[in-house]
């Protein structure tokens, strides 16, 4: 009885993370997205979302939200920085697991 529980508690906590994930992916691709259009304007800014999501990479996007928490939102540098700093942390973990990976 117990072992019943505890999987349905990790499977209601992995469906919860799941979705916080994509909520926290989608947020950072609208925002980024905005932010390189602040930044840039539309046209580059287009052109740089589609070759991200076409490549899979993400620091556009940290960037992105990190002009746009910073510039239009009028918050402090660092605080802007803090909500950017999941994905610049994901980009150089795979990073330095790939340079790690050639190295072998």
């Amino acid at each position: 009885m117990k072992n019943k529980i505890f999987e349905l508690y990790d499977g209601v906590l992995g469906i919860i993370m799941g979705i916080i994930s994509v909520i926290y992916g989608a947020f950072t691709v609208i925002i980024g997205a905005w932010g390189m259009d602040e930044f840039m304007g539309f046209w580059p800014a287009f052109i740089i979302t589609g070759i991200s999501l076409a490549l899979r990479f993400s620091l556009p996007f940290s960037a992105g939200v990190f002009y746009y928490a910073w510039k239009v939102w009028d918050l402090h540098w660092t605080i802007a920085a803090l909500i950017a700093a999941p994905g610049v942390l994901f980009f150089l973990a795979i990073f330095s697991l790939a340079f790690l990976d050639e190295k072998r």
